[in-house]
């Protein structure tokens, strides 16, 4: 299961929301969609099985721009995916 958290005060939020939802309409059950209750705008996540990658934006003259680490360590793969899973909980479906 794909588990994709947005924030609902992003802008383009209801254009990335119905982008979201045909890939749901296409794939089924197989995704779910929440609007997070905090706000996480400069930060994107991506946890896979075998790494996982934590994007942080920075503000450069309008220019859209991360810097990213990819982590390979098993432990903190799972730390991370763990803390985003108790956190998904917790958000509101769409």
């Amino acid at each position: 299961m794909t588990k994709i958290a947005c924030d609902p005060s992003s802008e383009g939020i209801f254009k990335r929301i119905s982008d979201i939802r045909t890939l749901e309409e296409k794939y089924g059950g197989n995704i779910d969609i929440r609007f997070a209750s905090v706000t996480y705008g400069t930060s994107r996540r991506v946890i896979y099985d075998n790494m996982a990658i934590d994007g942080r934006r920075l503000a450069i003259a309008g220019d859209l721009a991360y810097v990213s680490t990819i982590y390979f360590q098993k432990s903190v793969i799972e730390r991370m995916r763990d803390n985003y899973d108790r956190h998904f909980e917790t958000y509101k479906p769409c």
